[in-house]
């Protein structure tokens, strides 16, 4: 996993949700992520990590499933840096 996290590569893809559509990204470090706010002059007013609802969960268990295989999707509420 320390590997998978440091890499800089894309990688692709099939969702889960859609086998057609095809999905390439780059993994993110946090301290990729809080420096690249740092240097746009914001910060983290909050941060979420948004999860199924029981209710969804049930109805909608192949998702559920997906999302508790791999990490999470993180929100961040950002704002500028005071002066």
């Amino acid at each position: 996993m320390g590997e998978e996290y440091f890499s800089g590569s894309t990688f692709s893809y099939r969702s889960g949700w859609n086998e057609q559509i095809s999905l390439t990204k780059r993994a993110y470090t946090m301290s990729d992520l809080l420096n690249v706010f740092s240097a746009a002059g914001l910060w983290i007013e909050i941060t979420v990590e948004p999860q199924l609802s029981a209710d969804a969960g049930r109805r909608y268990p192949h998702k559920l499933a997906w999302m508790n295989k791999y990490l999470g999707i993180l929100i961040f509420k950002l704002r500028p840096l005071p002066h």
